[in-house]
């Protein structure tokens, strides 16, 4: 009995934990592009400074979520986002003389189109940050999410940045 006792008071305190971390998730339209993409609560919605920065999301210690859409290329209609590779990227951040370095990559399918996904760290020393990014291509247009938090914190964000992305309804 008292070994019942102790499982129960284990399970109700892992059960209760477990509805503490939970997220809540909050559906936004984009009005421009007509799709939709579900955001942790705790993320407000801001105004995107970028030129093609269509939805952004702000949390309060500072992590973001950005949709950025542009019109696709000529060159792109080619393509998919899974004929997108680590080298490939890598490389193309090297030619821009950016510090990064991916440390992941896979392929995925997003709202049914062939996606691209990347998680790099800046290494840049004053820039502390992590970041995921998406990339997909639907009908004449591109997609880049952009979710970033801090580096330290990257990994208690890694699921809910993950949820969000995969969450786009084209």
């Amino acid at each position: 009995m008292r070994n019942f006792i102790l499982t129960a008071i284990v399970v109700v305190f892992c059960l209760k934990s477990f509805a503490q971390t939970q997220v809540t998730f909050l559906e936004h339209n984009s009005s421009k592009y007509n799709y939709k993409i579900s955001v942790p609560s705790d993320f407000i919605k801001s105004t995107p400074k970028g030129a093609n920065i269509d939805l952004k999301f702000v949390n309060k210690d500072g992590s973001n979520i950005t949709v950025n859409v542009t019109q696709r290329l000529k060159d792109e209609y080619g393509i998919t986002a899974h004929d997108y590779s680590k080298d490939m990227l890598q490389e193309s951040f090297r030619a821009n003389g950016e510090k990064t370095l991916i440390t992941y990559s896979e392929k995925l399918i997003i709202s049914g189109q062939n996606a691209f996904l990347i998680e790099f760290i800046n290494a840049v020393p004053d820039l502390d940050l992590k970041m995921m990014q998406c990339y997909f291509f639907y009908k004449n247009l591109a997609f880049v999410i952009t979710a970033t938090s801090e580096t330290k914190k990257f990994s208690s964000y890694r699921a809910t940045f993950l949820k969000t992305i995969k969450s786009i309804k084209l």
